[in-house]
């Protein structure tokens, strides 16, 4: 069964002091929890066609988290609640990989297992079924390919492959966006969390081009940001390094 989260952990920061155990998870989930970057995020990887659907205005953090014990090995998830423009009810869920590397288990089967949990949920609570859009984020060097019913049935005929459960979901694949892309995006806060992601294990590039990775206080608009915009990506750079220099010998 999903785990429910308890009303406290909605409003208790993820501690940013240490990024040694799964830091990159660790990293995306307490950026991802600042409204203003998921919803930079959506206006980066949702087509317009659906954002046109959703009150964006609407959505809020959630308590709630739908990974349960044997998705837990896999990844973990924030979510945001809200309402469709015909006020129907709405999830957006960021999937975070736990692993920097290509899974070793197919996403659409996690994903089946994930929906399954967030619309359990719904009938236990007597609620109408909600929309999800997942959004799965990965940022491991190898490219990953957004899985199908075809790519996952090779060669299976088109009349038998209907009979398997498909539905769409958002794929952000780091490896496969180029750095001066990411350098060039217009919005501002995801700029610099997306190049933190996808630069962390090089040293080289942190050491020379830091200033295009750390957002600094006078462009923050919101002072309460100030700690978690500037401090959190400098900490998590900061403690990649650390690791890297203790198991490469400082090379």
């Amino acid at each position: 069964m999903a785990k429910r989260k308890t009303k406290k952990d909605k409003h208790q920061s993820i501690d940013p002091a240490s990024f040694v155990h799964q830091p990159h998870d660790k990293y995306a989930r307490f950026v991802l929890r600042i409204k203003e970057v998921a919803l930079e995020m959506l206006q980066f990887c949702v087509p317009v066609r659906v954002l046109e659907k959703i009150d964006l205005d609407s959505l809020e953090l959630s308590d709630n988290s739908f990974v349960d014990p044997h998705l837990r090995a896999h990844f973990s998830d924030i979510c945001y609640e809200g309402k469709t423009r015909k006020d129907l009810p709405f999830r957006i869920t960021f999937i975070l990989e736990h692993k920097s590397v290509e899974p070793d288990y197919p996403i659409m089967a996690q994903l089946h297992k994930y929906v399954s949990n967030i619309w359990a949920n719904d009938v236990r609570q007597g609620k109408s079924l909600s929309l999800t859009i997942p959004i799965v984020i990965y940022h491991g060097e190898r490219p990953q390919a957004k899985e199908s019913p075809e790519l996952l049935f090779k060669g299976a005929p088109e009349d038998l492959l209907s009979f398997v459960p498909h539905f769409d979901y958002v794929l952000l694949d780091l490896s496969e966006i180029p750095t001066e892309v990411l350098e060039n995006l217009e919005f501002l806060f995801l700029r610099n969390v997306l190049l933190a992601l996808k630069q962390s294990r090089n040293a080289e590039y942190v050491e020379v081009s830091w200033e295009k990775i750390i957002i600094f206080a006078p462009k923050v608009r919101k002072k309460s940001l100030d700690f978690e915009l500037f401090y959190t990506p400098k900490q998590y750079l900061s403690d990649q390094d650390n690791l890297h220099k203790t198991y490469c010998g400082g090379v």
